[in-house]
């Protein structure tokens, strides 16, 4: 998720075939058959993906009734991803404290925000595509992945993982320990959207049977993970100058065991209304202004999943970061 897709999307102009069932053909002879059937011998696929994503941002596919397969969908997130990747190595060009007098550096810097909201206007409506998916967006597990990656390339556009492992990495001592002034900004400006993709990540991923989940899976985790812990973290000052009044007008709420469209979390989007929590094994409620137990739980999720050398990684690094930042409190 940190590093650019190798393929180009401008390279890619193979055709390719409109039905799910054709990729996932074993054989020739069983594509063939699939092909033949389905749609006679006279049947031509229409585009590339190329020519797929140039219709997506001409706004052809949204303004029309087509409905994408899985696979298809899965393809379309590709160049939204390089995207965000290519805006994210930009924003590296702009040293933490630099002066703004400077104009040219400040238009830059002003035209990547802009750039960043551009690819979140289109992830929207990728989202929008999707939810057309026959059955919606329970239809199937290889749905459940697709949203899993667009929460994740969402959550791309909003914070940068590297930088929060840069200050996961630092000292912790007796001296107050501060985020860059750039990372502060997303996971405080950014709180309740980084929360919420977050939430939807953990819930989509549980919605998808262990036996065919993503061997990636482990990686989405950690990202949701380390992101809500950030967040949580960034936030930890503002949350001890709440009144206690105002705490317990906050309602607490699952946030992964809501689907992404429940008025709950429209209400906490658009307004902050409620606690927001994650979902313990035994049915209980997490506080995610405990930063720490948050990388447990999310251990703990791993834990549950099929074990393999990968997944025991990722929770041997989520394990150490929580012990590491064990002694933290918040100044």
């Amino acid at each position: 998720m940190d590093v650019a897709p190798v393929l180009s999307i401008s390279n890619l102009m193979t055709i390719m075939p409109d039905m799910d069932v054709l990729w996932r053909a074993r054989t020739s002879s069983e594509w063939l058959e699939a092909y033949e059937r389905a749609n006679g011998a006279s049947y031509k696929p229409r585009m590339t993906l190329c020519d797929l994503f140039r219709f997506f941002l001409d706004g052809g596919l949204c303004n029309t009734n087509v409905q994408l397969s899985p696979i298809q969908l899965r393809l379309l997130l590709h160049p939204l991803q390089s995207l965000t990747i290519h805006l994210r190595q930009l924003l590296r060009y702009f040293p933490e404290g630099a002066s703004n007098r400077k104009g040219s550096q400040t238009i830059n810097k002003t035209a990547l925000r802009s750039r960043f909201e551009e690819v979140q206007s289109l992830l929207k409506q990728w989202y929008a595509l999707a939810r057309r998916c026959p059955g919606g967006v329970d239809d199937c597990s290889a749905t459940f992945a697709n949203l899993v990656n667009y929460h994740l390339i969402s959550l791309n556009t909003i914070v940068c993982v590297p930088d929060i492992e840069q200050f996961a990495s630092s000292e912790v001592g007796s001296e107050p320990l501060r985020p860059s002034s750039w990372l502060q900004a997303s996971c405080t400006e950014h709180t309740e959207e980084n929360f919420f993709h977050c939430g939807q990540v953990l819930r989509l991923l549980r919605l998808i049977p262990e036996n065919v989940r993503p061997p990636w899976w482990p990686a989405a985790v950690y990202r949701a993970a380390v992101i809500a812990w950030m967040t949580s973290m960034a936030n930890a000052k503002t949350r001890n100058l709440l009144s206690s009044l105002s705490r317990k007008a906050n309602q607490p709420f699952p946030l992964d065991n809501l689907d992404a469209e429940h008025p709950t979390l429209t209400r906490y989007l658009g307004s902050g209304e409620g606690q927001p929590m994650f979902t313990k094994r035994d049915g209980t409620m997490l506080s995610l202004e405990e930063p720490q137990s948050i990388l447990t739980h999310c251990v703990e999720m791993l834990r549950d999943g099929q074990t393999t050398s990968f997944s025991e990684g990722i929770q041997s690094k989520l394990t150490r970061l929580a012990e590491r930042w064990a002694p933290w409190k918040c100044e």
